[in-house]
């Protein structure tokens, strides 16, 4: 899809659309959302940033082929809850 095509999707919704962003990158079959405050990246959708329409458009300029923008409804159907083994402290 070209930059102008992703623009003019993005235009094409509701001025109340929320967007997470995300790089190209995945962990696991996780997206890498952008985090809260600019914090790097998560794959927590809890602790990643939501952007508004007007954002997302703006940062769409900069034309950088690994941005992805996710409307949030779209996210939000595909949230499950699942356990980091790294961070379990016990095992028998």
């Amino acid at each position: 899809m070209t930059l102008q095509q992703r623009i003019e999707k993005v235009e094409a919704m509701p001025d109340t659309q929320m967007f997470y962003w995300a790089s190209y990158s995945y962990a696991s079959n996780c997206p890498n959302f952008w985090a809260k405050g600019s914090a790097g990246y998560t794959t927590d959708i809890d602790n990643a940033e939501v952007y508004t329409k007007e954002q997302t458009l703006e940062q769409l300029k900069c034309d950088r082929a690994q941005d992805v923008f996710y409307p949030i409804e779209s996210v939000q159907d595909a949230i499950y809850r699942s356990v980091d083994s790294q961070k379990i402290k016990t095992r028998i």
